[in-house]
């Protein structure tokens, strides 16, 4: 929802004033709030990648847990390939 914000410069008025009524007009629109709200929109994931996912994550428990059975512990995060 694009929305335009215009102030026109009235007589004798300074530039700072006109930035300062500019920003209160901003501000009382709620267009900064709205920005912010949308900044960390994360799209949503397909159900093929979720299913994908699940399947990784099953697969790499199932190894860790065989390797926890042999005494061996993974070092670092990551260190287990599953190839």
């Amino acid at each position: 929802m694009p929305v335009n914000v215009v102030v026109t410069r009235q007589d004798r008025e300074s530039p700072h004033a006109l930035v300062r009524r500019f920003q209160r007009k901003v501000q009382s629109m709620g267009i900064i709030q709205e920005a912010r709200r949308h900044r960390f929109r994360e799209r949503e994931k397909s159900r093929n990648f979720r299913r994908i996912q699940r399947v990784l994550a099953l697969k790499r428990r199932a190894l860790y847990e065989k390797l926890e059975k042999l005494g061996i512990r993974p070092r670092r995060r990551g260190a287990i390939s599953l190839k």
